[in-house]
């Protein structure tokens, strides 16, 4: 019988939420899944549950083959660096959620479609803030629209809280490369954190330079609302820190991360920089999105935020949240976006206390 709940990276920043919120409704059900089994067992005995631990490298397929037959949904809390994992739990017909904002290895994923359906199985991407709840933001402000025109979606991190190793590496890797953009079927080739623009968020934040960067919201709101023009913009919740990065780019340090070594002390000096930020500054995070579009053929500008405080927090919950849905039956066969499978007033109403939500429409705007 597939009765258990896997959740790999069980014992990090978001996978520890997500563990804390399954294990108020199955706590008997629930495996915390890594490689370093003494933390996972470290962890485990903070939650004052007998929880079950299993020793689990992604990349290793010995180390989990036969290992996860009762196993119906699995919670991927890491940022895998291929699809390999996500495809082996295809196979064995395991339901399988990613936190990961990687879009490369979401594109993987996306081509286990057939097999999923297949099987009979529903893999879910794009789970957290952002992505996932901005792109439900997105959704539903488009919603209000006849037609679309532009999108821009900000996103603001908090450097108060702390962040993972994954989550470094993600930065840096988008740093390090330029990426194309789609705009009104003409694609560009964008460099991060060199052109901004002033993103409003909702007051004490107001209004700060972000810069543009490769958001996987831009590709899913692409796919997934047929959308041809989405740009993505991000900063962090202190303006020095966040203009220190664009300098840091446009004098090309970061062109020294395709350097192994360089690369390695880059970001042996952010895991730093970040163990002390975050007794500095607030875990507060914000995203912005705007859109220009029509509304009985009247030209109008729509724009939404969500805020809040704790990232790995509210990424946990709304992680667990689907992982409750998918073992308790909700049954789509096929590769989705969280954005695809959910609606944002439902998880707004699940986690109200957690995060806000605003939105505003000026129908009487010309644009």
């Amino acid at each position: 019988m597939k009765n258990d709940i896997l959740v790999v990276g069980g014992y990090g920043e978001v996978g520890k939420n997500v563990v804390s919120e399954l294990i108020k409704h199955y706590p008997e059900q629930v495996i915390v899944a890594g490689r370093n089994l003494k933390q996972a067992i470290s962890f485990v005995r903070t939650t004052g549950h007998s929880l079950r631990t299993l020793e689990l490298d992604i990349y290793d397929n010995s180390s989990f083959d036969d290992k996860l037959d009762t196993v119906r949904v699995v919670i991927m809390c890491l940022s895998p660096k291929h699809s390999g994992f996500a495809e082996y739990c295809v196979q064995k017909e395991i339901n399988y959620i990613d936190i990961s904002p990687s879009n490369q290895v979401a594109s993987e994923i996306e081509q286990l479609k057939e097999k999923a359906v297949e099987n009979n199985i529903t893999c879910i991407l794009g789970v957290g803030l952002a992505p996932g709840l901005s792109t439900l933001l997105a959704k539903t402000i488009c919603a209000e629209l006849d037609a679309k025109k532009q999108i821009n979606l900000s996103l603001m991190l908090g450097l108060g809280e702390k962040h993972g190793t994954d989550g470094v590496k993600w930065l840096l890797d988008n740093l390090a490369c330029d990426f194309k953009c789609e705009q009104n079927k003409r694609v560009t080739v964008v460099k991060p954190f060199v052109d901004g623009l002033r993103a409003e968020f909702p007051l004490p934040m107001g209004t700060r330079k972000a810069y543009a960067f490769n958001l996987a919201d831009q590709q899913i709101l692409s796919k997934t609302l047929s959308l041809g023009s989405v740009s993505c913009y991000f900063c962090y919740n202190s303006r020095f820190i966040t203009f220190l990065v664009h300098i840091l780019k446009k004098a090309g340090v970061f062109n020294l991360l395709k350097y192994r070594k360089v690369y390695n002390i880059i970001l042996n000096i952010f895991n730093f920089a970040l163990k002390i930020t975050k007794h500095i500054f607030s875990d507060a995070y914000a995203v912005h999105v705007y859109v220009v579009g029509t509304k009985d053929n009247q030209p109008i500008i729509c724009s939404g935020s969500i805020t809040g405080n704790n990232n790995s927090l509210l990424t946990g919950k709304v992680a667990a949240y689907v992982g409750r849905k998918l073992y308790e039956g909700m049954n789509k066969p096929g590769v989705y976006y969280l954005n695809e499978m959910f609606d944002l007033d439902t998880i707004a109403t699940q986690y109200s206390k957690n995060f806000d939500v605003k939105t505003q429409y000026h129908p009487a705007v010309n644009v």
